[in-house]
């Protein structure tokens, strides 16, 4: 898969509360991209490692990707737009199902 199918899955699952299936995700094409010698793709899915983990906030993560070096995607025409999009997509998650990977709240957060 390309970064970017990739990267609409993790999404989803962000959204869907499946934590687990977002990470691994994440991690096993890491690590197929590691193998292919494809280093800025790896890096990016180190960062939204990194996020999930809560070793970097979601506003580093935003000002991090805003570097043009980041840019990774062949077909995605605009990449800010798109950065600040995966970046909320990522907040609203950690918010709402109180990420600190591995640990999370599988349910909502008292927000009801």
């Amino acid at each position: 898969m390309n970064i970017e199918d990739v990267l609409e899955v993790f999404k989803a699952s962000m959204v869907a509360g499946e934590i687990d299936n977002a990470y691994n995700i994440i991690n096993r094409n890491m690590k197929i991209y590691h193998k292919k010698n494809q280093v800025s793709n790896e890096n990016f899915m180190n960062l939204l490692i990194k996020s999930m983990k809560d070793q970097i906030t979601v506003d580093d993560l935003y000002n991090t990707l805003k570097d043009p070096k980041y840019n990774v995607f062949r077909f995605i025409e605009n990449y800010d737009e798109y950065i600040k999009s995966l970046t909320e997509v990522i907040r609203y998650s950690l918010n709402r199902y109180d990420i600190d990977y591995p640990d999370y709240d599988s349910k909502r957060c008292n927000d009801l």
